[in-house]
């Protein structure tokens, strides 16, 4: 039956190559094969192969026969080929009708043909699937101690951690790939390893364990004479430097660099030197040799069909032009990266390309094409969650709304600019975090190396003193052998307790010593992270302060009283900020601040403004209620705003006034959603019967409603003599 079916395919194969299938009962090597875009040389390859798979039963040269089939026609068939061969090879393995030689050398086929299909899916972006086949490679590799196999793949896993940013996993299998290499002793796998572990040190920017790691690569490269591996580790030592602002250091070892690539043809390790070379350019303000720089990176890349590279480069080519002035020749380089990105469906280089087009139109002063790319770079930056990118966008796109005196739209855009940055310092907080548990990390491993170093010379010791032991015990009569025995049994057996003890004792003590480092390493984050907290707070409030006194200088200059009443109310708004800010500070609890505590030193400051009035007696009933900034610096805007104006425009001098403000838990909604009302008002003059503070034009009003309803809240003006308010509002803390 079986030679009937092969020889009804090799006819159908010969004369229809447009779909075909042939195998056996528990094996499909080809399932409707599509051989119509093959060339004729290629074709008699295939066929060439397919006869050698059918022909021999040597399980290892059908696998290898599988193998070639699929790196010949790749392109054409895609990965199907690798499945086949992932089911052929478990197929004879769990048939289990081979020798143990051979079912290890199917176990490494198995293993390298899930590490490419791990691979593919890498390059697919489908990085749950990839991990999969990872992780399915090392369990084959463990099975047949392939430890070639085992670096490989830990390799593998560690670059996708770092695709995704997940530092610690990567950190975690890079030293595996260390650990297996170095049992190995192969040098230029060592080097690899050690590049690995300073490309990951190098993306959390702690850029001294990053060069450590690279100088131990390039000596061990150089050690065997790898030029392409050398001008790999020169090139990444240079971009280090460039990082820690030593352009002449860099430059030294680019140079090293580009002599090795003189006679090497393109890579993209090539496009990368001549992109880091024009950094290092730039950092040393030679404009000219860095355009000359980046422009040949950008051959390179384009000759190698690096287009995302190449988009990426021409941007950086643009921003040199921009830096210089050279507004035109910088326009026509962002417009090609755009259109290039474009074409690629690249959203992040859609977004850079497009922010970049905004400040060339923003700096001519072209405010609407200016609001419309930096508004396209915002929406792409949020879609893909590039929080650079919309800091950066919503920033000037704030900038252009409060130019134009669009308020609303531009505390929306600052919102965002705001959320972006916090999330930016949080991953900052986060990356500083790792770095000290990679330290601590790197000092267990170490710790771990020299343990092993130890027990191997005890181990040595003891087995010279056991031969020792045993040439005395052959040397003795006969008649004394029994007892020798015995005594030599004993000695052995004390021996052997002795080292028991002894290391269960030193594991506890060492088990202790790592609980008491863990404790004080946790205890040490925590307080490094209530500093940085606070000083973020002491940074925000001095630069208010600053905001402040410039105010006041301008108002001082000033002979306009209109232009004074606008900086002094500026000054009383950041102030309300200003405070937030300073509690937060000066407070235990990072996060919240005592509401009464907050109000009475506020008013008071206000009361002390406007020592015109003397007769106003302030009334202030506030419970015990904690808010945080979200809810507290909108909460103080309103109070600011409504208080200001009871003192502008409200007190006459021949009266007994009276300043009333209440703050208290909402009584009609029981506080169980986070409800308050805020009863504010005076005392004075009042204002018309029909005033609705909803409708009213003055920027006053219109600033309270725009701070309510981001308080979810309403606003109610009260019929009593005088002016009051009712605000009923949420807290927006969570």
């Amino acid at each position: 039956m079986q030679i009937i079916r092969y020889s009804i395919f090799f006819i159908l194969f010969h004369f229809n190559l447009s779909a075909q299938q042939f195998g056996n009962t528990s094996f499909y090597l080809v399932d409707s094969l599509e051989v119509s875009n093959i060339d004729h040389s290629d074709l008699k390859k295939l066929r060439l192969n397919l006869n050698k798979f059918h022909s021999t039963k040597n399980v290892v040269e059908r696998s290898n026969i599988l193998e070639t089939i699929y790196f010949d026609n790749k392109k054409t068939f895609g990965d199907s080929y690798l499945d086949y061969n992932i089911g052929y090879l478990l197929y004879e393995i769990n048939a289990g009708a081979h020798p143990d030689t051979l079912s290890i050398t199917l176990m490494k086929s198995l293993a390298y043909s899930y590490n490419a299909k791990g691979y593919i899916y890498d390059g697919q972006n489908d990085l749950s699937r990839a991990l999969e086949c990872y992780i399915s490679a090392k369990k084959w590799c463990k099975k047949a101690a392939f430890s070639y196999g085992l670096n490989r793949t830990f390799m593998n896993i560690s670059l996708l951690y770092l695709k995704q940013r997940d530092f610690e996993h990567a950190m975690h299998n890079a030293y595996r790939c260390l650990e297996v290499v170095m049992a190995e002793k192969e040098p230029r796998d060592i080097g690899y390893a050690h590049s690995l572990i300073g490309h990951i040190y190098f993306a959390i920017t702690d850029y001294e364990n990053a060069l450590k790691h690279y100088l131990e690569s390039l000596k061990i490269q150089t050690k065997i004479n790898h030029a392409v591996d050398i001008a790999h580790a020169e090139i990444m030592i240079g971009k280090i430097y460039v990082q820690l602002k030593e352009p002449n250091k860099a430059m030294e070892h680019f140079s090293d660099a580009h002599d090795i690539y003189k006679t090497k043809k393109n890579d993209i390790h090539k496009g990368n030197l001549y992109k880091s070379t024009g950094e290092c350019y730039l950092l040393q303000n030679k404009y000219k040799k860095a355009v000359l720089s980046y422009k040949e990176s950008i051959k390179v890349y384009n000759d190698l069909g690096l287009k995302v590279r190449e988009c990426t480069a021409i941007n950086r080519l643009g921003e040199v032009y921009f830096e210089i002035g050279e507004l035109n020749i910088a326009e026509r380089y962002y417009d090609t990266a755009h259109l290039l990105a474009k074409r690629l469906n690249h959203s992040e280089a859609i977004s850079l390309s497009s922010y970049n087009l905004g400040t060339v139109f923003h700096k001519r002063g072209q405010t609407k094409k200016a609001h419309d790319m930096f508004n396209k770079s915002l929406q792409i930056a949020l879609f893909s969650n590039d929080y650079i990118q919309i800091r950066s966008s919503a920033k000037q796109l704030a900038s252009i709304e409060e130019k134009e005196r669009n308020y609303r739209q531009s505390l929306k855009y600052y919102k965002i600019y705001q959320n972006a940055n916090d999330t930016i310092i949080s991953h900052e907080v986060d990356r500083q975090i790792f770095q000290e548990y990679s330290k601590y990390i790197l000092d267990g491993k170490n710790a771990k190396i020299d343990n092993l170093k130890k027990k191997n010379i005890i181990l040595k010791k003891n087995k010279e003193i056991l031969s020792q032991k045993t040439a005395l015990a052959n040397l003795d009569a006969e008649k004394k052998k029994n007892q020798i025995i015995f005594i030599s049994g004993f000695a052995v057996l004390f021996f052997l307790l002795s080292i028991t003890f002894y290391t269960i004792m030193k594991n506890r003590k060492r088990i202790n010593e790592l609980l008491a480092s863990q404790k004080t390493e946790i205890s040490k984050k925590h307080e490094q992270k209530i500093t940085l907290i606070k000083e973020i707070h002491h940074r925000v409030k001095n630069n208010m302060q600053v905001l402040i006194s410039l105010l006041s200088f301008h108002k001082n200059k000033s002979t306009s009283s209109e232009i004074n009443s606008i900086l002094e109310a500026c000054q009383t708004r950041i102030s309300s900020m200003a405070r937030v800010h300073e509690g937060m500070y000066n407070s235990n609890n990072l996060t919240e601040i005592n509401a009464k505590y907050y109000f009475e030193i506020f008013l008071s400051d206000l009361y002390s403004s406007y020592q015109t009035i003397q007769n106003v007696e302030l009334e202030i009933v506030v419970s015990e209620i904690n808010f945080g900034s979200k809810t507290l610096i909108p909460l103080g805007l309103i109070v600011n705003e409504i208080i200001t104006n009871s003192f502008k425009y409200a007190f006459q001098a021949e009266r007994d006034n009276k300043l009333f403000f209440s703050l208290d838990n909402s009584v009609e909604h029981n506080d169980e959603d986070g409800h308050y009302v805020l009863t504010i008002g005076d005392n004075g003059v009042g204002l018309p019967k029909d005033f609705n503070p909803e409708n009213s034009e003055s920027l006053g009003m219109e600033l309270v409603q725009i701070f309510t309803e981001q308080l979810d809240g309403t606003i109610e003006h009260l019929k009593r003599p005088g002016t009051f308010y009712r605000i009923l509002f949420r807290s927006q803390d969570d």
